[in-house]
């Protein structure tokens, strides 16, 4: 069975407007999609130059635009820093401080006390003891190993103490002197060592006894 010829024009009508759509639709190319692209106006990045609008992405030296408002809603986040102040000196203190500033002073008080005594070994040791102290210093007289026959020499370690003794006193006394006389004062110079000779040195006695 044949169909009309009226429907088959009808429908020939119906698919003429789509085949002409089709022919006449705007289809993208590469091309100008490059050429739009190109015209856009786009930010020259230049080495050591900062772009307008562009801040660095995280991890990254390449830059990325960025818009006004998110540009001023990082700027808002930021903490501000606030120039410290110079610190003011402290005030000076007063030369004749009165009595309103609190403090308790009390009145200056200037302790005198006597030294205390320098003691001699003739003054802490026995005679006995002394002995021993000088056989210890002079080591040679413990002519052998037991001490009841070293003390026999203890005279004689006792002549040699003393005698240490008596010309450590010169020499003291020497000083002090030549001290004076370094100052000028020649006068109590030649004293004390007029003194000091008659005091330590030895005159011979030609055998005769000493008076006590």
């Amino acid at each position: 069975m044949k169909a009309p010829r009226h429907s088959l024009r009808l429908f020939g009508l119906v698919l003429l407007p789509l085949g002409l759509a089709a022919q006449t639709a705007p289809v993208p190319s590469t091309a100008a999609t490059t050429t739009a692209a190109a015209k856009a106006p786009s930010a020259e990045v230049v080495p050591g130059r900062p772009v307008e609008g562009a801040v660095p992405a995280a991890g990254s030296n390449t830059l990325t635009r960025v818009s006004p408002e998110v540009r001023a809603s990082l700027r808002d986040a930021i903490p501000q820093f606030d120039v410290p102040k110079p610190a003011t000196p402290p005030p000076a203190p007063d030369a004749d401080p009165g009595p309103n500033n609190e403090i308790i002073r009390l009145p200056s008080v200037e302790v005198q006390a006597d030294r205390p005594p320098v003691f001699k070994n003739e003054q802490l040791y026995s005679r006995r003891d002394q002995q021993t102290l000088a056989l210890r210093k002079y080591a040679g007289l413990n002519v052998t190993p037991f001490g009841f026959i070293n003390r026999l020499n203890a005279p004689i370690a006792m002549q040699m103490y003393e005698e240490d003794q008596r010309l450590l006193k010169m020499q003291d006394v020497a000083d002090t002197a030549a001290a004076f006389a370094r100052t000028g004062d020649k006068t109590t110079s030649e004293y004390l060592k007029k003194e000091s000779n008659a005091t330590f040195l030895r005159t011979p006695d030609f055998g005769r006894v000493k008076k006590e």
